[in-house]
């Protein structure tokens, strides 16, 4: 990876090289349901469907995990980590973390 990456590709990196099968494993669930911004889709976080009563029912999931463990936990984790790898990056190049998307 050259450092200049979005963060879809940092996880698609992460999908498909990461020692930790559990850590493959979240990485394509965010894929299938984030965009570059870290946002989950918002349909997939409403749920499966309404009942009678026009309820929000069910929880949709992505390679296994829930809307809720994405949302909460999981997306967290590789956000704070992708941020933590471009901070890395930035400090190796000496641009300052602002520039950083304007540059590359």
């Amino acid at each position: 990876m050259q450092g200049n990456e979005s963060y879809r590709q940092y996880l698609q990196y992460h999908a498909n090289n990461h020692p930790s099968a559990t850590k493959r494993a979240e990485a394509q669930a965010l894929l299938n349901v984030t965009g570059d911004d870290g946002g989950l889709n918002g349909y997939f976080l409403m749920g499966n469907g309404t009942n009678n009563k026009g309820q929000t029912v069910g929880e949709q999931k992505s390679n296994g995990y829930t809307a809720s463990s994405l949302n909460r936990s999981v997306n967290p984790w590789w956000m704070n980590s992708y941020a933590s790898w471009q901070n890395r990056y930035n400090k190796k190049t000496g641009l300052p973390p602002e520039s950083f998307a304007e540059t590359f």
